[in-house]
């Protein structure tokens, strides 16, 4: 379970992702942010905050991803951190050869 601090932060990371890459993220979460009254299309924070309730108020239920959908927002921006960061990454242990 996550906390509402780490949520918070969360949220804030993808809140700076470009459109698209917001737009993409709620699409594979499968978050619909209808837009308001007047047909505008919601701005990022408010697309990020309705996905912040849908953490809170969902977040131990099934994600699209096999965990819970907290879990699952949290690996999708890990994920899309490294790939973006390669150099970032931790590096893989090697054990070397299995003895035989």
């Amino acid at each position: 379970m996550l906390s509402i601090r780490t949520k918070l932060n969360l949220i804030s990371i993808i809140e700076n992702y470009p459109t698209i890459g917001l737009d993409r993220l709620l699409i594979v979460f499968g978050v619909n942010v209808p837009n308001d009254a007047n047909g505008n299309v919601p701005s990022r924070g408010n697309k990020a905050n309705v996905l912040f309730e849908k953490l809170k108020t969902q977040g131990k239920a099934a994600g699209p991803l096999g965990k819970t959908f907290e879990e699952d927002v949290l690996q999708y921006v890990l994920d899309d951190f490294y790939n973006k960061n390669p150099e970032r990454a931790a590096p893989v242990a090697d054990f070397g050869e299995p003895e035989v």
